[in-house]
């Protein structure tokens, strides 16, 4: 274990991880030691975003996306207690994302193979106990969600890892047994029907079928967002042949029925991207990308508990 500011690096025999407080307590990287690939993805503009830690609270809750992503590095955030684009709940407005996954957190203690921080949220009343820790090739993230107010408490809770290139590329997997995939119904993105859930992983557009389970190349212009519903086991596997590693995602039974899709294969040219994206992010969540349903609530004084677990494995012989 080493401290470096506010970088906490665990490490075991098969992996190291950056655990970052200074923004959101989030995952900046996870390494694989056999090879030295970093299965997270890294923004084009992450030197510059982490130059901004500690980050702060953005002031105006309405025009938070852009600190939000002026700051995203790239790795996996946790998505509390709002997921998405700054909306009103309860009669205040929430920040994108969700204060807890861009500011900075308190550390509580570390060793070689686990850190605990905290987070007193001053949006909403609510405090996260989170440990990460490591055992072998697997790192699992727990969050302790207490409501401290006397009333009930509405919430998001969404993990956000995203993968990126060298482990990301075109003859990767997407490994899933979800039935349903749900293209996200405010945007046009081309390639199929906005609103209109397909099987996964085959789907049709314009007459043409399209295996959602390849990962596009990364100039392909791909752009896929919407969400994957009716997992019948929470676990999500993408698998890189080439490299011979594989990265398995699963979470707990808990409020999280259905998980984001966010696929970005150099499609969005407007800044800081300029058409240099390339992402693959599987976010389990409580909630669709739209808020079609009532959030779950925390009953006042309550606790909640989230596992999420991200294993790597190698996959040749």
């Amino acid at each position: 274990m080493a401290v470096t500011e506010s970088v906490v690096l665990l490490e075991s025999d098969r992996i190291r991880v950056e655990v970052d407080l200074g923004r959101g307590a989030e995952i900046a990287g996870i390494h694989d030691l056999g090879t030295g690939v970093d299965i997270l993805m890294t923004t084009p503009w992450a030197s510059a975003a982490r130059e901004m830690r500690p980050v702060k609270l953005a002031a105006d809750p309405r025009a938070s996306e852009a600190e939000w992503t002026a700051s995203y590095g790239g790795g996996w955030q946790t998505l509390v207690p709002h997921a998405g684009e700054p909306e009103e709940v309860d009669g205040v407005v929430r920040h994108y994302h969700g204060e807890g996954s861009a500011v900075a957190w308190e550390l509580d203690g570390a060793t070689e193979d686990e850190v605990r921080g905290h987070l007193e949220l001053e949006t909403v009343p609510l405090r996260i106990d989170r440990t990460v820790s490591l055992a072998g090739a697997a790192v699992t993230v727990t969050d302790v969600l207490t409501n401290v107010a006397n009333q009930p408490l509405a919430y998001d809770y969404q993990s956000h890892p995203a993968f990126g290139a060298p482990f990301l590329d075109a003859d990767c997997r997407i490994e899933l047994d979800a039935e349903r995939y749900l293209p996200d119904p405010r945007f046009d993105l081309g390639e199929l029907a906005p609103g209109v859930a397909v099987d996964w992983p085959r789907a049709a557009s314009h007459g043409v079928a399209v295996d959602l389970a390849a990962v596009p190349a990364p100039d392909s212009g791909v752009f896929r967002f919407g969400w994957l519903e009716d997992f019948a086991t929470r676990s999500v596997r993408i698998a890189n042949p080439r490299l011979g590693l594989a990265a398995t995602l699963e979470w707990d039974e808990d409020d999280r029925d259905r998980a984001w899709f966010w696929l970005d294969a150099g499609s969005r040219a407007s800044p800081p991207w300029d058409g240099r994206g390339y992402v693959l992010a599987i976010e389990p969540s409580t909630r669709a990308t739209v808020r079609d349903r009532a959030a779950p609530r925390l009953a006042a004084g309550s606790t909640r508990t989230f596992t999420t677990r991200m294993t790597i494995s190698t996959t040749h012989p």
